[in-house]
């Protein structure tokens, strides 16, 4: 019925249930209430949109439904019906809901409960989910079993644990896919810890407490520090110093003292079969190549302890002036020459060796 430029739509008796104006807003109305002024808030406590069953409900008695403009506000909780007999569903299912100036949107567990959780996606095909009990979140993914990361409120990441707080191991990632890289910061770790890789000079490896470790190649069985500054490795399985060793593969292995010296308190060994060489064969003129090195005196440069860590007056040889005589006997080590002291000692007795000939001779023609 149209009346005074307003389209009304009443029920059996005369009431307006829904009225529209010239200017197209809608206003619903309940059964016998008296239709408002259009530029207000609509502020009924008991809406009801009459169907066949005379029963299909826009909220509840608590329930505010207000409209202004092109705004609609429900400051109630939307709650979910079965189309066929119309019977409330999972009481509380979904609501939402503001007050002051926070809005919320919860989704509860299950229809009995307290416990509500937050969900998108599917909770069993793949999922993120905020538990508001437990203050968890938690992401799983299609096709696998189970939570695979958790966020709990103390801010812990954990990946392939389904509790974080009752397991005592942490995974990042699988054996077959585990972190190539993890930035940190301080790592406590009471066990071992492994890697495929050692990247950098590990100033940064400090305080290695005594226990097992193992760090791209150098396995640490035991290793302590006294008070006195003394860095102690020994074999912990049968508790012998005898049985320790420090091993590379086709690297370096570098000692450095604060004074400058190394301290063995037992012989050095190294390979010398004959089943690991070729090519054999006598130093020639031994003597003339000692007799063309140049012993000399100096005192070591400042700033250079990134390389070395002698200091003061010295003796030895310049590594060029020995690399001309001798190029067997110089190394390197970042980017400045070596001396390989240990090698003077064949070209050293091949010299005394070509003396002890030449004095032969000469015993022989004065006899």
């Amino acid at each position: 019925m149209k009346k005074n430029g307003t389209l009304l739509f009443e029920k059996n008796g005369g009431s307006a249930a829904i009225v529209q104006n010239a200017g197209g807003i809608s206003i619903l109305g309940d059964n016998g209430s008296t239709v408002q002024s259009f530029d207000q808030y609509f502020n009924y406590t008991y809406k009801t949109f009459r169907g066949v069953s005379d029963n299909q409900h826009l909220g509840y008695t608590t329930v505010r439904f207000l409209v202004k403009a092109n705004d609609v506000y429900s400051k109630g909780k939307i709650r979910s019906y079965n189309l066929g007999d119309e019977t409330e569903v999972n009481s509380e299912f979904l609501n939402m809901y503001w007050d002051a100036d926070k809005a919320y949107l919860t989704v509860q567990k299950d229809g009995t409960g307290s416990e509500r959780e937050f969900i998108v996606g599917h909770h069993t095909n793949g999922c993120t989910r905020y538990n508001n009990t437990s203050n968890i979140i938690r992401w799983s993914i299609s096709g696998t079993t189970g939570t695979k990361m958790y966020i709990n409120s103390n801010g812990l990441t954990v990946y392939g644990r389904v509790d974080p707080q009752g397991q005592k191991t942490r995974d990042l990632g699988t054996t077959a896919a585990r972190w190539r890289e993890l930035f940190v910061g301080d790592i406590d770790a009471d066990g071992t810890v492994t890697a495929n890789a050692f990247v950098g000079d590990g100033s940064g490896l400090t305080g290695l407490p005594s226990g097992s470790s193992t760090l791209s190649g150098l396995t640490d069985t035991n290793v302590s520090s006294p008070a006195n500054g003394q860095v102690l490795i020994y074999d912990a399985v049968s508790s012998k110093w005898d049985n320790a060793a420090l091993t590379s593969t086709g690297g370096t292995i570098s000692f450095t003292a604060g004074a400058g010296t190394l301290n063995l308190e037992a012989g050095g060994m190294g390979p010398s079969d004959s089943r690991l060489k070729t090519n054999v064969k006598a130093i020639e003129n031994s003597l003339s190549k000692v007799v063309e090195m140049l012993p000399v005196e100096f005192d070591w440069k400042e700033g250079f302890e990134d390389v070395h860590s002698n200091k003061g007056k010295d003796i030895g040889f310049i590594a060029q002036d020995i690399e001309e005589i001798q190029p067997e006997l110089v190394g390197s080590h970042k980017d400045y020459k070596t001396l390989q002291y240990e090698k003077f000692a064949p070209l050293i007795i091949g010299a005394i060796k070509e003396l002890h000939t030449q004095l032969q001779e000469i015993k022989s023609k004065l006899s």
